[in-house]
């Protein structure tokens, strides 16, 4: 099969679809296309020339070229705010849900059960591109890898719904039947499957393989659907980088804590007022532990020998990483680029280096300022060899800005390291909800669009 041929056919996968499609997917698409040329007496490129949207052979095509992985309550923090602050809303009343991206089902069902829980009288609708995923969610039979780490917390939700059978879990067939479920492509401009309006919407871990125009449609299509008031959720993973140039004015971004989301309609001064003393009650809490660790070490300092001084200054630093990043991460979602810039400055030790330049890296990656991200996650890079979020932020701005050869490189880099690492991967909390193996598909995804 020649280049140009199978280029043809990704092509009109990404017109079609918007997919683009990763690296370790090629090889199983090419054998797809030869298998099913070979079924009709005609040569692979004769079979790509003739391949097309209304062919009856192109939803085999997409089916092998969509990424599916999810797990139960993924994403756990999204979930405590539907317990606690929307779904009892609904109690004794009627709720539309949607899922727009629901992959294999994991999503539906944990909504569905969630919903259920709290007294809702609730209709799932969900949709996917790919046939083989809406199968998988008709059979309701799940493995161990179904259940993860995060959400364990709502995992008892579920078990009245299944019965476990030689390491596999099979859900009840009445309540799978409460998920509507329909094949639909999110980059058609075309009706939705349903009529109903909705309460609820989540589409999550979709975005990162479409540009921002598609982001855009899309984002306006589904606004449409959401009732006043009604929620839209992103993954926490996308939703920094989602602002008014992709989400339409009838949507606002709100939060409860770090998790953020967008309401419709228009925000009100109380809103805002709620929003502005939440945001400050975090930076406070933030700016006073790293006031009091700074009063520690020059009192250490005092007390000890300057060789026991530098000693301790390796022991009392700045707060745990990962609240800095968590902490980092919530101003960027608010648009709060200023107040990110101010959180890294306080990081001065020196072993900790490689995070300031990261997460301001990181801030100016998400303000639009891509020359100053780059330069900042390239010197993250010089500065720990085996740091791969900055290889892989370092791409992504390299390939925003053209520089194609260049941000192949680090997603190459990238990768490399994450097999290297295995599970015992040390910046665990930079990947959120998102599997080491996701992050080396999106990679190699990057490299192949």
């Amino acid at each position: 099969m020649t280049e140009s041929a199978l280029q043809s056919v990704i092509q009109k996968i990404y017109d079609f679809s918007g997919l683009k499609i990763a690296s370790p997917q090629i090889e199983g698409l090419k054998n797809l296309i030869r298998e099913l040329s070979s079924k009709q007496g005609i040569s692979p490129e004769e079979y790509c020339n003739c391949i097309n949207s209304s062919h009856p052979d192109f939803p085999l095509i997409i089916n092998q070229v969509t990424v599916n992985e999810t797990y139960f309550f993924r994403e756990e923090k999204q979930f405590d705010i539907l317990k606690n602050n929307i779904f009892p809303k609904f109690a004794g009343k009627k709720m539309n849900i949607w899922c727009g991206a629901c992959s294999t089902g994991e999503e539906p069902i944990s909504l569905l059960a969630m919903a259920l829980s709290c007294n809702v009288d609730v209709t799932v609708f969900a949709s996917d591109i790919d046939d083989n995923a809406l199968n998988k969610i008709k059979d309701g039979i799940y493995s161990k890898f179904s259940f993860r780490t995060d959400g364990s917390k709502y995992h008892e939700l579920l078990r009245p719904y299944y019965t476990e059978n030689n390491d596999k879990y099979v859900f009840k067939k009445d309540f799978i039947a409460r998920i509507n479920l329909y094949k639909y492509n999110l980059t058609e401009e075309t009706r939705f499957p349903f009529s109903e309006s909705l309460d609820l919407i989540f589409l999550r871990n979709v975005f990162i393989y479409f540009n921002q125009d598609i982001r855009k449609k899309i984002s306006k299509n589904i606004s449409y659907k959401l009732n006043d008031g009604g929620a839209l959720f992103y993954s926490m993973n996308e939703i920094g980088s989602l602002d008014d140039r992709i989400i339409p004015s009838s949507l606002y971004k709100t939060n409860i804590g770090s998790v953020y989301y967008f309401l419709k309609g228009t925000k009100t001064e109380k809103d805002k007022k709620i929003l502005h003393q939440e945001k400050q009650k975090n930076l406070d809490e933030l700016f006073d532990k790293i006031k009091k660790l700074n009063s520690l070490t020059k009192t250490a300092e005092q007390k000890i020998p300057e060789k026991k001084a530098e000693q301790k200054s390796e022991i009392i630093n700045e707060p745990d990483m990962q609240e800095y990043f968590e902490k980092v991460c919530h101003e960027i979602n608010s648009s709060n680029f200023e107040n990110a810039r101010k959180l890294t400055q306080n990081i001065t030790s020196a072993k900790n280096k490689v995070f300031f330049y990261f997460l301001q890296g990181y801030t100016e990656y998400y303000a639009d300022n891509k020359e100053n991200a780059e330069k900042l996650f390239s010197t993250a890079e010089l500065l720990k060899k085996d740091f791969w979020p900055a290889y892989f932020y370092h791409g992504l701005v390299l390939k925003d800005i053209g520089k194609k050869e260049k941000s192949n490189f680090c997603f190459e880099k990238c990768t490399a390291l994450l097999d290297s690492f295995g599970a015992n991967n040390p910046y665990n909390f930079i990947l959120d909800s998102f599997s080491p193996s996701y992050i080396y598909s999106l990679c190699r995804t990057m490299i192949q669009s």
